[in-house]
C-alpha cells in the first residue's frame, strides 16, 4: 500500500529503502552504530605488543607474587586486601580465590612491558591471562571496584561494556549501577567520552523504563560535556539525539526541537549519512507535532532522500523499521488514525522474513492503538493479542527472574492497553482481569510455582527460573478464594483506574476517572507528606482524596465482615491502604477492614495453598532475633537497636516454646540452623535494600565468632550461604523453613517493592515467600524503633491471646496503637508502615 501522508506524499516510497544500525532494540547504547566504536568496546583484549610474560606463584594481599620474585598490584581497581573496601566479610577471601582462579595454569602477561612501581616496590600493571583482561573479569564478578585514579580509565570502559550487556539481557538495575560508576570515573578523570557514554546509558535505561524525568536529568549531563571538552562529533550527536527523543516522548516538542537541530548540525559536520537521515526525519515529526506543516514536509522530504543514500542493506532495513514506527506513532498522536494504520501496515509488509521481533512488538502495539481509536475493535484485539504473544515469547526465553521482571516492566504499556480495551471498549471485565493477572507479579508467581535455583555466574547473582507459571483466570481466582475474603484488584490505565471486587460468588467492577500518571502524582505527594510527618490534618485530606479514587467506587459493595485482600498496581504498591480516610465517616480504612496485600490474585492463591501444607501446633514454637551485635566497621551508619531487645523480652512470655537470641547470639548461623524448627520467626533487626538488585537486600545480624573455618566452610559451600552476619535475599532462597508459617520483618523498608523493576514486594519479603513461608509481615518505610516495638508486642498479643489470624492480629495491633498512644504517635507514620503479605488469613 502506498502512503499518502499530508506531511509528505513520498515518505512511503523512501521508507521502503530503510537504513542501518540506527537504533538497537529497546536502548540505543552503542555510538558505534554511527561510527564511534572506540568509546563502547565489546570487551577488553590483551594488547598485541608492549607486554611482559610472567609466571604466577601465589596470591598476596592486593595482588599476586610472580615466579620471578616480583609482587604485582592490579592497575585501575581497588582489590580487597590492597586498600579497597569490601561489601561483606569474606570478600577478601572470595576476591583472592577469584584472582587465583583467573591466573592459575594460564599464560599471564603484564602491560606495559616496563611497568611503574608503587612506593612499596610493587609492579603496578594491567594483568592478562590467556588474553583475557583480569581486572575486567574481577569488576564483572563484583570482586573489585574501579580505582579513583588515572589508571581506572580502561576499567571504566569495561564497566560500560558490562552495562551494555546487562541492559541487553534486561538486568537493568545492574546496568544502571555500572553505567553510573563509569560516568563518575569519566568525570573524575576528565575523560569526556566515558562520561558521555556512562550518562547516556543511564538516561536511556531510565527512558526505557518510563522514568522520563530521570532520563532527562542524566541525558542533560551527557550533553553538557561536549560544551567543555572536544569529543567525537558522532558521540555528541547521539547524546543530543537521545535527549531530543526523551523530550519528544514526554510531549515536550518545543523543548526537543533545539536538541534535534544541534544533533543534525553535528551529523552534517561528521558526514554520517545514517544518523543524519534518522535525525532529519525526527525533526520533521517534531515540526509536525507542533503544527508547523510546511517545515515538517521539508524535513521529511529531505529524510527520504538521505535514506535512499544509505548503502548498507541491513542498515536500510533497520532505519526503515524505525522510521515507519515513529511515523505511525506520530500520526497516532495527531489522531490521524487511517494514516497511522497505513504506516504500521507498510512496516509489517516491509519486514518480510527478517527476524526483527523488537520492531514487530512495537509496530503491532501501535497498530492496535490506531485500530482501537478508529473504532475497529476486532482488528485492534487481534493486534493486541499478537503483541502480547510476542512479549510473552520473549519473556519466556529469559531465565533470570530479575531480567523477566525488568522486561515485563518495559512491556507494561501493551498489557495495560489490552486490560483497558477489554474493560472499557469490550465491557468484558473477565478478560480484562485475566490480562491484568498476566501483567502483575509474574516473576514472583513463577518462582513460587516452578523449580528455581540461585546461581552465581561471573559474580552476578541470579534467581534462575525453570519455567513460566500460568496465572489464574477470573473464574479460577474465584474458586481459589476462601469464603471469608474479598479481593480488590487495581489496574491503572492511561486515563482510567479499573477496579474489580471479587468474592467466591460475585464480581463487581468500577472505575475512577484518573490515569496512571495522575494517580502516581497523588500517591507520591501523599507518601512524601507521610514520610516527612506532615501535619495530620493535611495528610488526612490527601488520604481522603485517595479514598475517593480507590475505595469509594466499591464502598457500597464491600462487606465489613470479610477480610479485604488488596492487589495494588504500580505506585499503589507503596501506599498504606490502612491509612486511607473515608471523607464521610473520617475513619481510617483499617478501622473497618482487616487488610492483606498481595501482588496479584494468583500469588495470593499460591500463598494459601502453601499455608495448607503447614501444620499449626498449639505451642507455636517461636524464634526471635533482636539487637544483633553487628560489626560497626562494616556498617558504620547503623545504630544499635535496644528497643528491639525489649520488644522480644515482652513478647517471649506469650510463647512457651521459644528461643530468643539477642546481641552476640543473634547470628546468621543460628538463624540458618534453627529456622526450620519454628513456626513463628520474628526478626527485629536492621534491613538494607540494594538499589542494584533486590537479591542483594540484606538482614544485618551479629558477627560470627568463627567465620568459615573447618566444617563451617564446607557447609557454606554446600548451602550457598556465607555465614558473615549479612543474610542476603539471594541466600534466603536457600533456607529450609519446613515448619515456619510466619516471618515478621520488624525492620525498615523490608516490604517495599520497586515499580521500575516491576517488583511488587521488597526482596527480603519475596525471598521468604519463595523459600516456603506462606505469610510475611513487612514494612513500607523507615520505622520508628520504639513505635515498632510497641506495635509488634500488640500484634503477638492479639495473635496468641485472642487467637486472631495474622491479618486480624495486625489490624488489632494498629487499632490498639491508635487508641492508646499519644496524639503525636497517632500519625500514620508510626503505625501504618506494616503490611501482611501472603496468606494473612492463616491463624
Amino acid at each position: 500500500m502506498e502512503l499518502t501522508q499530508r506531511l509528505h506524499p513520498a515518505l512511503g516510497r523512501a521508507l521502503k529503502w530503510g537504513a542501518a544500525g540506527v537504533l538497537l532494540p529497546a536502548l540505543l547504547l552503542h555510538a558505534s552504530a554511527y561510527g564511534a566504536s572506540r568509546s563502547a568496546p565489546k570487551g577488553p583484549q590483551c594488547p598485541s605488543e608492549g607486554t611482559r610474560v610472567v609466571t604466577f606463584a601465589k596470591i598476596v594481599d592486593g595482588g599476586f607474587l610472580t615466579g620471578e620474585g616480583d609482587e604485582v598490584r592490579l592497575s585501575g581497581i581497588l582489590f580487597p586486601g590492597g586498600g579497597g573496601e569490601t561489601a561483606r566479610a569474606g570478600a577478601s577471601k572470595d576476591a583472592a580465590n577469584a584472582l587465583e582462579d583467573s591466573l592459575k595454569s594460564r599464560s599471564v602477561s603484564l602491560a606495559p612491558s616496563v611497568a611503574p612501581r608503587d612506593r612499596y616496590g610493587r609492579i603496578v600493571a594491567q594483568v592478562f591471562a590467556d588474553g583475557e583482561w583480569v581486572e575486567a573479569r574481577l569488576l564483572k564478578a563484583g570482586q573489585a571496584r574501579a580505582a579513583p585514579d588515572g589508571a581506572s580509565g580502561p576499567c571504566a570502559k569495561a564497566l560500560l561494556a558490562l552495562a551494555n550487556a546487562e541492559m541487553a539481557a534486561q538486568r537493568l538495575s545492574l546496568g544502571l549501577e555500572h553505567s553510573r560508576q563509569a560516568a563518575e570515573i569519566g568525570r573524575r578523570l576528565g575523560d569526556a567520552e566515558v562520561e558521555i557514554n556512562g550518562s547516556r546509558f543511564v538516561g536511556c535505561a531510565y527512558d526505557s523504563l518510563g522514568d522520563h524525568d530521570s532520563a532527562v536529568k542524566w541525558l542533560s549531563e551527557a550533553i553538557s560535556v561536549p560544551r567543555d571538552s572536544w569529543v567525537n562529533p558522532i558521540m555528541a550527536a547521539v547524546a543530543y539525539k537521545e535527549m531530543g527523543d526523551a523530550l519528544f516522548r514526554k510531549g515536550k516538542y518545543d523543548i526537543a526541537l533545539p536538541y534535534q537541530h544541534e544533533a543534525v548540525r553535528m551529523c552534517e559536520q561528521s558526514g554520517n549519512v545514517t544518523l543524519l537521515a534518522f535525525m532529519t526525519q525526527r525533526l520533521g515529526l517534531t515540526y509536525g507535532m507542533l503544527g508547523r506543516q510546511e517545515e515538517a514536509a521539508r524535513y521529511l522530504k529531505d529524510a527520504v532522500a538521505r535514506a535512499e543514500a544509505v548503502p548498507d542493506q541491513m542498515a536500510r532495513l533497520q532505519l526503515q523499521m524505525d522510521m515507519y514506527t515513529t511515523s505511525g506513532d506520530f500520526y497516532l498522536r495527531q489522531k490521524k488514525f487511517n494514516e497511522a494504520i497505513a504506516t504500521y501496515r507498510q512496516a509489517l509488509e516491509s519486514i518480510g522474513g527478517a527476524d526483527m521481533r523488537s520492531h514487530l512488538s512495537s509496530i503491532r502495539r501501535g497498530l492496535a492503538a490506531a485500530y482501537m481509536a478508529n473504532g475497529q475493535d476486532v482488528e485492534a484485539e487481534a493486534q493486541f493479542k499478537e503483541s502480547i504473544r510476542l512479549a510473552e515469547e520473549a519473556r519466556g526465553q529469559i531465565s533470570d527472574a530479575q531480567g523477566r521482571g525488568s522486561f515485563l516492566a518495559s512491556q507494561q504499556s501493551v498489557y495495560r492497553a489490552m486490560v483497558s480495551f477489554q474493560f472499557l471498549n469490550k465491557s468484558d471485565p473477565a478478560k480484562a482481569f485475566n490480562y491484568a493477572e498476566i501483567a502483575k507479579g509474574r516473576d514472583l508467581l513463577d518462582a513460587l510455582t516452578g523449580a528455581r535455583h540461585v546461581t552465581v555466574n561471573d559474580g552476578q547473582v541470579k534467581l534462575t527460573l525453570s519455567g513460566s507459571a500460568t496465572p489464574l483466570t477470573l473464574e479460577q481466582a474465584q474458586r481459589a478464594l476462601p469464603a471469608n475474603v474479598q479481593l480488590a484488584q487495581y489496574v491503572a490505565g492511561e486515563d482510567r483506574l479499573m477496579i474489580w471486587l471479587v468474592t467466591r460468588d460475585s464480581v463487581v467492577t468500577a472505575k475512577s476517572n484518573i490515569g496512571a500518571d495522575g494517580l502516581r502524582d497523588k500517591v507520591t505527594a501523599y507518601l512524601e507528606a507521610l514520610r516527612s510527618r506532615a501535619p495530620l490534618e493535611k495528610l488526612n485530606r490527601q488520604a481522603s482524596d485517595l479514598y475517593q479514587l480507590l475505595i469509594a467506587p466499591i464502598d457500597q459493595r464491600l462487606d465489613r465482615n470479610l477480610t479485604l485482600c488488596v492487589a495494588p498496581d504500580g505506585v499503589l504498591q507503596d501506599l498504606p491502604f490502612a491509612a486511607l480516610v473515608s471523607p464521610e465517616s473520617k475513619r481510617y480504612l483499617i478501622e473497618d477492614f482487616t487488610l492483606v496485600v498481595n501482588p496479584s490474585a494468583s500469588v495470593f492463591a499460591r500463598a494459601i495453598a502453601l499455608s495448607l501444607r503447614k501444620q499449626k501446633s498449639e505451642p507455636e514454637p517461636f524464634l526471635g532475633f533482636g539487637n544483633p551485635r553487628f560489626d560497626q566497621q562494616r556498617f558504620p551508619r547503623l545504630q544499635s537497636l535496644p528497643a528491639s531487645e525489649q520488644e522480644l523480652e515482652r513478647i517471649q512470655s506469650l510463647y512457651p516454646h521459644r528461643l530468643i537470641l539477642n546481641r552476640r547470639q543473634a547470628t546468621e548461623s543460628a538463624l540458618v540452623n534453627q529456622i526450620g524448627e519454628y513456626e513463628i520467626v520474628h526478626l527485629a533487626t536492621h534491613a538494607l535494600s540494594d538499589k542494584r538488585s533486590s537479591m542483594l537486600s540484606t538482614i544485618v545480624l551479629a558477627e560470627e565468632s568463627q567465620f568459615a573455618t573447618g566444617a563451617a566452610a564446607q557447609r557454606n559451600k554446600t548451602d550457598g550461604i556465607i555465614l558473615d552476619g549479612a543474610l542476603q535475599a539471594q541466600e534466603i532462597y536457600n533456607l529450609k523453613p519446613e515448619r515456619t508459617r510466619l516471618v515478621v520483618l520488624s525492620s525498615c523498608r523490608s516490604g517495599l517493592g520497586d515499580e521500575m523493576r516491576n517488583e511488587a514486594l521488597g526482596g527480603l519479603a519475596q525471598a521468604f515467600l519463595v523459600a516456603g513461608v506462606p505469610a510475611v509481615v513487612a514494612s513500607l518505610w523507615d520505622i520508628d524503633d520504639d513505635s515498632a516495638a510497641g506495635l509488634m508486642e500488640r500484634f503477638h498479643v492479639a495473635h496468641r491471646v485472642k487467637k486472631l489470624a495474622f491479618g486480624q492480629a495486625l489490624r488489632q495491633a494498629q487499632l490498639s496503637f491508635l487508641q492508646t498512644s499519644s496524639i503525636k504517635k497517632r500519625h500514620p507514620f508510626f503505625w501504618a508502615t506494616f503490611i501482611v503479605t501472603g496468606n494473612g488469613l492463616a491463624d
